[in-house]
């Protein structure tokens, strides 16, 4: 960011791209760049600029990845990592060590027993100012909630194509999503617990019209030293059904670092951005607070708006006030794998689908990537069936009810198999099932049906966009 940029005081900046290598690893950001250029120094000059060239990285001491040779790393610095597809169908909870990581600087390390959170006072709510120790939130009452987190950016790769480049990153495929266990305090009782009448509020008994949004300050900064933020409306906290929680425990382990070790919010159905790790400090307040730096990025608006273009530069090029930030996420699925098999030969190998080597992109020039686009082989042998397996999700507590699958490009639609477990089976009996709007983790999908497509040499996993009609791959 320019204020990172700003530290060198006009000096070059050698040290800081080779901190930030994502800059310089692609080229729409070097042209970006070369707006800016106001000269070209000597070879002479250059190379005196550079020895007094100072930028310390604050990554050093971030933690071991011991899979990350098996990850999709879109930037180590920040550390953002995702896995590989089949991880999101090999079981409902996604493994910790597998579980996609994004962070927005160098992980803090917060030693439990100095580990601090601060309640900010707030007269208007009854909020009284106080501080807990990791041990004083564990001796309030624990629960365990079982929801997925995922990344609001997650397939933004879908989204580049020739002459609209991504800029904000970092460039996700498909798997910024996972699904774990969590262990924790209920956000409200830690609320509760500082005097404020969070089941009033709830209830709207109690009216706090000044009071809209609840912020959470994380212990993360960069290197200006200003702190991640996010913010949750403040009914998503009093809510004794939203399970908004400080979460220390992950899969019935205690939370890794990498995931905010010691406590982190845990908002189901609300973008990862959201969900702050490493969480210090909450505050009260009428409007988000100016360190959420998802304020600016993370808005919904028309594809004719772009973030280089507009967004970037506020008010001045775009209303941002009717671009509401992005809280809860839409419904949407991931297919992670794609087999042909010969149901004559049931001891045969199933062929892989070829996939193409260039995604399609998502809602710009009439196309729908479904995220796994290529073609079957029959040339390689008998290929009379098909079998699909993926995950489906919607945010703001809704369940999946139905997912459908087209394997001739969007001209006919067969509806998948939802597969079950008993966690699945133990949140439906405490929230509700899918068809009753409810609902917080993964669906994991399967369907097998032959092709129907033997005279041709490919099947087309996409959605295309009609001229009059668009089809959607999840109802």
């Amino acid at each position: 960011g320019p204020h990172r940029i700003a530290m060198v005081g006009g000096g070059d900046l050698k040290a800081f791209w080779e901190v930030y290598t994502l800059h310089t690893e692609r080229e729409h950001i070097l042209k970006l760049l070369e707006q800016y250029r106001i000269g070209t120094l000597s070879p002479e000059d250059k190379k005196q600029a550079e020895a007094l060239s100072s930028f310390t990285s604050t990554y050093s001491a971030d933690p071991e990845r011991p899979k990350a040779s098996k990850f999709h790393i879109p930037s180590e610095r920040p550390w953002n990592s995702e896995p590989a597809l089949e991880t999101l169908i090999d079981s409902f909870l996604t493994p910790n060590d597998e579980f996609f990581i994004r962070n927005h600087n160098a992980v803090p390390h917060l030693p439990e027993e100095e580990y601090e959170l601060e309640i900010e006072s707030c007269d208007e709510v009854g909020l009284a100012g106080r501080t807990f120790t990791l041990a004083e939130l564990k001796k309030l009452p624990k629960v365990e909630v079982v929801a997925t987190l995922q990344c609001a950016g997650n397939r933004q790769q879908d989204f580049v194509h020739g002459g609209r480049p991504l800029y904000v990153a970092p460039h996700w495929n498909n798997t910024a999503i996972g699904c774990a266990k969590w262990g924790g305090v209920r956000v409200r009782d830690v609320l509760k617990a500082c005097g404020m009448d969070v089941d009033s509020i709830a209830l709207g008994i109690k009216n706090c019209k000044n009071i809209r949004m609840v912020n959470f300050i994380a212990e993360d900064t960069d290197e200006t030293g200003v702190p991640y933020a996010g913010t949750l409306p403040i009914g998503k906290i009093t809510d004794p059904f939203g399970d908004a929680i400080l979460a220390y425990e992950m899969n019935g382990e205690t939370l890794p670092i990498d995931h905010g070790f010691p406590a982190r919010l845990l908002a189901p159905g609300h973008a990862g951005c959201r969900n702050v790790k490493w969480v210090r400090q909450i505050v009260l307040s009428e409007a988000a607070s100016k360190l959420d730096s998802g304020s600016k990025l993370d808005r919904h608006f028309s594809p004719q708006y772009s973030f280089i273009d507009h967004i970037r530069h506020g008010d001045e090029h775009v209303r941002l006030d009717q671009g509401p930030v992005i809280q809860t996420l839409p419904v949407q699925s991931v297919l992670c794998k794609v087999e042909a098999v010969d149901t004559a030969n049931p001891n045969q190998a199933p062929k892989s689908v070829v996939r193409t080597q260039t995604p399609m992109s998502f809602g710009q020039n009439g196309e729908a990537s479904a995220n796994i686009v290529g073609e079957i082989l029959t040339s390689a042998g008998q290929v009379d069936a098909i079998n699909v397996a993926g995950v489906a999700w919607s945010g703001g507590g809704r369940g999946i009810c139905r997912v459908e699958v087209s394997i001739d490009g969007g001209q006919t639609f067969m509806s998948a198999e939802l597969l079950e477990n008993e966690a699945h089976r133990t949140e439906e009996a405490r929230h509700g099932g899918p068809e009753s709007g409810q609902g917080k983790h993964l669906s994991l999908i399967h369907i097998s049906e032959p092709t129907r497509l033997l005279s041709i040499s490919y099947a087309v996993f996409c959605l295309k966009k009609k001229k009059k009609k668009q089809k959607t791959l999840t109802n």
